[in-house]
This record gives C-alpha cells, structure tokens and sequence, in this order.
C-alpha cells in the first residue's frame, strides 16, 4: 500500500490536506483519496461520506469537491473518493486489462465492505453518506441494494445516470461511435496509434493521451457496459420505494445525461417524494460535469450540508 499527502494551498478555495492510497479491492489496485476528521474521541460514532464519480472515474477530479464538503462540515467528517479501476495513468497488472460496469460496481462494494470492517468505524451509531455523480449514482444504487442494511443512512444520486442512458442527447451521440465491438477496437487502435507521433508534434498533448491510453480504452469498454446494464428505472423503482427516506436526487434542468424527463418519470414512479423532499429539480444551470468549476462544487457541497442534511445554519 503506498501513501502520500498532498500538498494544502491556502490560496485556492478549499484545498484541504487530503491524502491518498492504493488499496487491492479483488484484486486489483485503486486509488483512494481520503481526508479524515479532527480531534474524534476514540470509540465514539464516526460519520464516513464515500464519493462515487461518473466517467472517467478519475477521482482526483473530485478532490476539491472533497475539500468543500469537508470544510463546510466543520473537518467532522472522515471523506473518501474511490477511482474506477482503469480509468488512470497507473500502471495496472496484467495486459489488456478492461473492467465492466459489473466490475466497477463490485471494487465500489468491496471498499465499502472494507470500510465497514474498520475498528474506528465499528460503533453502532457511525453513519455512512454515499454521494454518486452521474454513472457513480448507478453504481451507488447498486451498491445500497447489495447492502441494503449495514448502517448506510443517505445516498445522494447527483445527475444521476440511472434510466435509459442510451436515449438521453448525450448518450445518443455517445454511444453512436461504440455502439458495436468493431468501433471500440477501432477506437482503441486510434488511441494506440498515438503512440508513433513524433515527440515533437504537440509533445506535451501526445505525451499525455500515450499516458493515458490504456486508461481511455476502459472509459471506452466501460461506456459499452453502461448502455447495456442501465435500462429501466422500473427496475429499481420497489427498492427505492422502500428505502425513499434514504435516498435524494438532485437533477439539472440543462442535463443531456440526467434529463429532465428522467426527473418528472421519477416523480411519477415514486409518489412520495413529497413527503421526504428529496426529488430536485435545479434550475439555475449547475453543469453535469460540476466539478470541474470551483464554483459549481462550493454550491453542491453547501446545499449538501446546508439545505439536504441540515447539519447546520448558513452563516
């Protein structure tokens, strides 16, 4: 296992000293970033947030959304972000190494699992808070399915990509270029081809896609898995049903992943979203990929603690 803190920088908006580490989860290496609370008595309730990002799931695109969500809790909470495997510049084992949607879901479960399975974490009243982005929303709420009852008390499915993903505009064009094995591996060829470019056309561009190849054939064979495994909110709509207070939702209104229809057929599927107040519909154009703007990510983790959880009073 191999550990490195990152370097804080008071300039930037929450930046906070976060951390991370390689773990095996079945058998495979993944980054972890974490950042762990402050000054916690010893045996007492922990609270644990797990982030899930859509794809590419490179979580280090996700480090200051961790950062913010961390400060605005007042540093009380232990934060992790977990990467999908493959979707790095890290060299894995093995060649050819491609990872299915199944098999995302399933490291996403094992590092629960081995959350869980921590003595600081061992206290009957420790929460856990899963938030998923996009694709990760799926992932989460397969996760919660699989784990229905080990202490998990909210998932927050943000834009998330849960319903007849191949149909939305951006699926539409998405899936068009992969729809069939032929044109990932053509795809992959292209990516490969990069590597015969001479070092002198664009260095630091082919520097980087050559980096990364390997990682952009998983995003590629992942994205294949996505169109085939999310179908039909149907179903999962009895699982959410019994578990509505545990679940939120927050919707964009300009989303080509998430749409608004996605939004009102949920609405209609799960007729209690009135009394939990957990069905949103945001209006004022927050992007699907929010975490890129630092911004964007400051609004969604306030509104996080603020509004959704009520942890705490705006100032």
């Amino acid at each position: 296992m191999t550990e490195k803190k990152t370097e804080s920088n008071e300039k930037k908006l929450d930046y906070t000293d976060s951390e991370e580490e390689i773990l095996d989860l079945n058998g495979t290496s993944t980054k972890i970033l974490y950042i762990k609370a402050k000054e916690i008595p010893k045996d007492s309730p922990r609270t644990v947030v797990i982030i899930v990002p859509g794809s590419p799931g490179v979580i280090n695109y996700y480090r200051r959304f961790m950062g913010q969500i961390y400060d605005v809790w007042d540093k009380q909470i232990d934060i992790y972000g977990i990467e999908h495997m493959g979707h790095t510049d890290r060299k894995l084992e093995g060649n050819n190494v491609l990872f299915s949607n199944q098999q995302q879901i399933e490291s996403k479960i094992a590092f629960f699992d081995k959350l869980k399975a921590k003595p600081e974490y061992s206290h009957p009243n420790t929460k856990f808070y899963l938030i998923g982005h996009s694709l990760g929303a799926y992932m989460v709420l397969r996760l919660f399915e699989e784990r229905p009852n080990s202490g998990i008390t909210k998932s927050f499915l943000l834009f998330p990509a849960i319903h007849e993903i191949e149909k939305t505009p951006r699926g539409i064009s998405t899936f068009r270029f992969i729809k069939h094995d032929f044109e990932r591996k053509m795809a992959s060829i292209i990516t490969k081809g990069l590597d015969f470019l001479p070092t002198s056309f664009k260095k630091s561009f082919v520097k980087t896609v050559v980096k990364q190849s390997e990682a952009l054939n998983n995003v590629i064979y992942l994205t294949k898995y996505e169109r085939e495994d999310i179908k039909s909110i149907e179903d999962h709509v009895d699982f959410i049903n019994e578990h509505m207070n545990e679940f939120f939702f927050f919707y964009s209104i300009n989303d080509g992943w998430a749409t608004k229809d996605h939004y009102e057929i949920l609405k209609e599927k799960l007729p209690e979203y009135t009394k939990y107040n957990n069905l949103h519909l945001d209006e004022t154009g927050i992007p699907h990929a929010f975490v890129i703007g630092e911004n964007w990510s400051r609004i969604l983790a306030e509104r996080l603690v603020y509004d959704w959880l009520k942890i705490k009073q705006r100032p």
